[in-house]
């Protein structure tokens, strides 16, 4: 109980009967006796933090908790749901909240070695996209979640950008998913690489803010709808490229003047960003050249001419359109060993352009003739489409490797066929397809074959490239690892231009505070009381001793020391919340009210780490967690790596005391990233001590020489 907020603590410690009934799950779980089982999916001790509280305490279970005492299984037919939601209604009322819950939370102790995910991880899921919405799900939305998790749980963080989808939207989404898996291996390979690109890039534009709410579900029907009624392979090639218009003609980057692959990059970088003189732009058009990503104005010339080709219009211009667009696409050299890589061949092989070419020359040929035939040469067409699909996945999912990786990423930079490799599912095993189509995204690192390569989807792609980046990396080996792939996948997640000047005088002034508030403790009594109760679940119990101790003995470097960068940040937002007038005169406190009043919708969520792990989603939070101390009991180290991934706070702070505004960090991050952990001097993968002193080496010598041109 001590790793978890006041809201939580007084949940769980409301009455004897509910302490006494969960104190005994716990006691019996495999945590009490079995350390090595706490990197499970979802621990009891993460359940009890994760349980979703609403403003005055009490459950707020997704949907209604008579839904989740129904909720079991992964059966998921439309008839299977109406079934499940006609028993909802006949469910005892909300005085069965704790013995739902206590069920949920004995599926995870009963069930997390025999299946996927017990009925805890599968609400656990449902309730992180229940907590992104500014409206709660329905029952129908719910329970369609809590059945699809364990088939297409790798998708679900998608959901956590896209808040206004409704019931009808996740079912056409998943009978999407489901079309594409009753189709052989390789063809549902690519399917899916188009379905999972298309619904990323609508959540970047999304989580730009280049889109609202409302045109993204609009966009995310578009594409689940085109995708769930394609018959055929160029049916799936014209539902990509129809989708992928849309997308880009919503975002109107550009105006429509500019290419398809300028609009693309301006959607996904911003004006300035897009910018081919500006750092990031030339980094996004790297990775396109690396990879020989196909050109998007190539494949729309092609889509328009088969669609010309399909009518009664003249057909000599189109096919010598097809003619040059064709030999504009990028061939690949294939390794050498090409004949012993079984399935990967084929995949390789596929992206060739000679039979494309072919059937571009069939066509001049009929066309040629002195009656052509108008259906052959439309059904050549439609054979050209189909062909070109490896190409269109590739032109496709080209823009978000460009977003997440970097062209100096060692594997980006000596391995031209990485985007080629993507396993968007796990089609060399032939169970793949009938299990969990949708898995997060990883990085496989091999010597083998045809090397490393990317598999899953693109909801969680940003923790996939931090785990390519440090391949080669430096700063990156050894007990640091984790730490780097955490912290890296922060900042290539970053919209530093949403940051103000505002939003970071805010943050160097709520961290100011905070010092103040330690040292006004010894003298004001209601200070310190207030600390008292501000520091709970906020630092473990040492080092809340450690503060509480040395402010009582006027010990400040013990006090000072016991409390971190971000701690004190999340001090700062409680001193706003707890004082309405402030309790000692401070010119700090008088213009942290100040700022916050100007400032009545911060971005400092910007500056937070990635939470994949603590929130199921693709983007930073900042948020008061659970101490660190309480992750170093967990199983795995990317855990506490992501739980520590703080480095953005400390540059935004040390920007803010030499006067450089956010926008100048985009370009230095990284760099001065690469500064910190060559002077880490971590003892094992949890010596978060260690990686945040690594942080605030960075000092504002180091900030100016990165800024210098």
């Amino acid at each position: 109980m001590s790793g978890l907020d006041q809201a939580h603590q007084a949940f769980f410690e409301a009455n004897a009967s509910r302490t006494s009934q969960f104190y005994k799950l716990f006691e019996h779980s495999d945590e009490m006796r079995h350390v090595s089982v706490l990197g499970m999916r979802s621990s009891l001790s993460g359940f009890f933090r994760s349980v979703p509280l609403d403003r005055e305490g009490r459950l707020d279970f997704p949907g209604s908790p008579e839904l989740w005492a129904v909720a079991a299984g992964h059966s998921a037919t439309d008839a299977h749901i109406n079934k499940l939601l006609k028993k909802v209604s006949k469910t005892a009322a909300p005085e069965v909240e704790d013995s739902v819950l206590l069920r949920l939370a004995e599926t995870h102790s009963r069930d997390s070695h025999t299946v996927q995910h017990s009925e805890l991880d599968n609400f656990l899921a449902v309730s992180r996209i229940d907590a992104h919405r500014a409206e709660p799900l329905d029952e129908r939305s719910a329970l369609i979640l809590a059945q699809r998790y364990d088939e297409y749980g790798g998708a679900y963080a998608y959901f956590t950008d896209l808040t206004a989808l409704t019931a009808s939207d996740f079912t056409q989404f998943f009978a999407a998913a489901d079309h594409i898996k009753s189709h052989p291996p390789l063809a549902a390979n690519f399917q899916l690489g188009e379905l999972d690109a298309l619904v990323e890039w609508i959540c970047l534009l999304r989580r730009r803010q280049a889109i609202g709410d409302n045109e993204a579900r609009k966009l995310f029907q578009y594409v689940a709808d085109h995708f769930a009624s394609a018959a055929d392979v160029a049916a799936y090639a014209d539902a990509s490229l129809d989708s992928s218009r849309a997308i880009l003609a919503a975002c109107n980057a550009g105006n429509g003047q500019a290419s398809p692959d300028d609009q693309i990059r301006a959607c996904m970088l911003g004006v300035n960003g897009a910018q081919l003189s500006s750092v990031r732009g030339k980094a996004f058009q790297g990775v396109l050249g690396r990879q020989n990503v196909p050109r998007l104005e190539n494949l729309f010339s092609v889509f328009d001419a088969v669609k010309t080709l399909s009518g009664n219009g003249p057909m000599h211009d189109e096919i010598s359109t097809l003619r040059t667009d064709v030999a504009g696409l990028p061939r690949i050299e294939l390794p050498q060993d090409i004949k012993s890589l079984g399935k990967e061949k084929d995949v390789l092989i596929s992206y060739g352009l000679a039979d494309a070419t072919k059937r571009v020359e069939e066509m001049a040929q009929k066309a040629g003739k002195r009656k052509p035939n108008r259906k052959a040469i439309q059904k050549l067409a439609q054979e050209l489409l189909a062909q070109l699909q490896p190409q269109i996945t590739a032109a496709l999912a080209g823009p978000v490797y460009a977003y997440f990786l970097r062209p100096t990423d060692l594997v980006v930079s000596e391995d031209p066929l990485l985007l080629r490799k993507h396993r968007y599912f796990d089609y060399v095993s032939p169970e793949a397809i009938r299990g969990s189509l949708i898995a997060e995204s990883r990085f496989v690192p091999q010597s083998e074959g045809t090397g490393s390569y990317f598999e899953g989807g693109f909801a969680l792609f940003g923790v996939g490239a931090g785990q390519a980046a440090v391949v080669g990396w430096k700063s990156g080996a050894g007990s640091s690892a984790d730490a780097a792939v955490a912290q890296i996948a922060a900042l290539r997640g970053t919209i530093w231009d949403s940051l103000t000047e505002v939003d970071q005088r805010l943050l160097a002034l709520r961290i100011a505070i905070a010092g103040e508030w330690i040292f006004e403790s010894a003298r004001v009594p209601e200070a310190f009381e207030a600390l008292n109760d501000a520091t709970i679940g906020l630092l473990s119990l040492s080092r809340r001793a450690d503060l509480l101790n040395g402010i009582k003995a006027r010990d400040w470097r013990k006090a000072q020391e016991a409390v971190t960068l971000a701690d004190r940040l999340s001090l700062g937002g409680k001193y706003l919340e707890h004082f309405k007038s402030d309790p000692w005169q401070s010119p700090v406190a008088r213009e942290l009210r100040e700022v916050a009043g100007e400032n009545t919708a911060p971005h400092l969520d910007v500056l937070g780490p990635l939470r994949h792990h603590a929130l199921g989603c693709p983007h930073s939070h900042l948020l008061s967690d659970a101490p660190y101390e309480e992750y170093e009991r967990h199983l795995f180290p990317s855990e506490v790596a992501e739980r520590a991934a703080e480095f953005k706070v400390y540059l935004a702070y040390l920007a803010d005391r030499v006067g450089v505004g956010p926008a100048a960090l985009a370009d230095v991050a990284e760099p001065l990233l690469d500064k910190a952990f060559r002077s880490a001097q971590l003892t094992e993968p949890r010596d978060w001590h260690s990686l945040l002193a690594a942080y605030a080496s960075v000092s504002a010598a180091d900030l100016e020489t990165a800024l210098q041109p």
